[in-house]
């Protein structure tokens, strides 16, 4: 009940913090209309083979959870590349984190399955019938009954929604529990399983397994045990910030979390390679605003590297004119989508990056409305503060260990790369 009480406090405090500085925003009218300060022109600056080697030397690293050996390897490297780029005030930042680790175990009939657990779930062992719900979307339990569906195991499949979604709707529906199947087969890959954080908060297990175990489970319908081994912990860890001075306070803030569950190369390698290569373009050319580039922690622990960030640097949230944010870029299976308030999209549409974006990489961007709010610029996007989110989906690689350097394409990356950062000029160099 003690570490109940606390979610419940800390979430009442984010919500409480959010509503007082999206209330000392409300008049502020963040436009950004005609550019006052007229964007420099630029011989071309990306070179695809350093992308290509900062993605290949952070995902070497290996996994880079909060407080693990390889996040603190990924912020020296990333304490250095800053430091050698020539950012101005490069230091780190400590925030607190509630991590999570954990362990568990599918069997139906003595017959035992490899699963992981969602991050945040608890320790439990629960025990109950399976139903197959399709992707778990609304529409997909529209077609079953609640008798069907009220105390069952539910079986949902990768794609379509995000999991924290379908864990959502299983429990809105009755579920006892949840095993998120993926939806692809990797034929001798036993271990092509999505893993990832769940909820803050997890009132019933949930685990992920393979195509190959799905299949298993949905063929037959039998009782499922399932049992969970979990511990979560308070742990101190860091961001890692550098600016570019402007000719006024008001900042940009550039951002990219360098934590990762696997060797994570889409997932968020591609990213920091972004960060880098952006923070080395404005420190040859500043601009009217000031820049903050910042490499956050603990992002796929609910955020709390960006969110801490927030919380800790009132001042500094309130100097934020806008946020650009790197995640997830360089895959071509995928589409490539661009997040940012309605009323900037015609703006975006007129960069010289945007027009030429189809003819070299073949692909259409196109806008999501409304955004996607995940990610680091969840915080930024609740006190509203205009973002902007450029991503590849959906990657069947995601959050397995098949996200490696091997899925990128680099040419893609690159237009990715000069797209974001002429948003980023556009927001530092606009006026309002």
């Amino acid at each position: 009940m003690k570490r109940k009480a606390a979610f419940w406090g800390l979430g009442g405090l984010a919500a409480g913090f959010a509503a007082a500085v999206a209330w000392k925003r409300r008049s502020r009218g963040l436009d950004f209309r005609d550019s006052k300060y007229l964007l420099p022109s630029r011989e071309k600056e990306s070179s695809r083979e350093r992308i290509r080697r900062n993605v290949e030397g952070f995902y070497g690293i290996g996994p880079r959870m909060a407080g693990s050996p390889g996040e603190r390897e990924a912020r020296e490297r990333i304490l250095a590349a800053f430091s050698l780029i020539g950012l101005a005030e490069v230091k780190t930042e400590r925030v607190p984190v509630l991590d999570w680790s954990g362990l568990a175990h599918l069997s139906q009939d003595e017959r035992f399955f490899e699963a992981i657990p969602f991050g945040g779930t608890r320790s439990v062992r629960c025990e109950g019938m399976a139903v197959d719900v399709g992707y778990g979307r609304p529409e997909d339990y529209a077609g079953l009954s609640r008798k069907d569906l009220l105390g069952r195991v539910h079986l949902a499949s990768v794609g379509e929604t995000h999991r924290a979604q379908k864990y959502i709707q299983a429990m809105l529906h009755g579920a006892k529990a949840l095993i998120l199947c993926h939806n692809e087969p990797r034929e001798g890959k036993v271990d092509f399983v999505e893993i990832g954080m769940g909820l803050p908060l997890m009132p019933i297990p949930a685990v992920s397994v393979s195509f190959e175990t799905g299949r298993i489970l949905k063929e037959n319908p039998r009782p499922l045990v399932i049992e969970i081994e979990a511990e979560r912990k308070f742990c101190w860890t860091y961001n890692v910030t550098g600016i570019v001075k402007g000719r006024t306070s008001k900042e940009v803030l550039i951002g990219a979390h360098f934590d990762s569950w696997n060797g994570g190369a889409y997932d968020n390698a591609s990213g920091l390679a972004a960060l880098l290569e952006v923070a080395a373009s404005f420190q040859k050319r500043p601009a009217f605003r000031t820049l903050r580039f910042t490499a956050f922690t603990a992002e796929e622990l609910t955020m709390q590297g960006s969110l801490w960030s927030c919380l800790l640097h009132p001042k500094r949230l309130l100097a934020t004119s806008a946020m650009v944010n790197f995640d997830a870029l360089g895959v071509r299976e995928g589409k490539t989508y661009l997040n940012c308030p309605a009323r900037l999209e015609e703006r975006i549409r007129e960069l010289p990056a945007f027009q030429r974006f189809s003819s070299l990489t073949g692909h259409k961007i196109e806008f999501l409305s409304p955004p996607l709010v995940f990610s680091d610029l969840i915080w930024y996007h609740l006190v509203g503060i205009p973002c902007a989110w450029n991503v590849d989906l959906p990657v069947v690689e995601y959050h397995t260990p098949s996200d490696t350097p091997a899925i990128l394409d680099y040419e893609l990356l690159e237009a990715e790369i000069d797209l974001s950062r002429e948003i980023a000029d556009f927001f530092a160099n606009s006026r309002r």
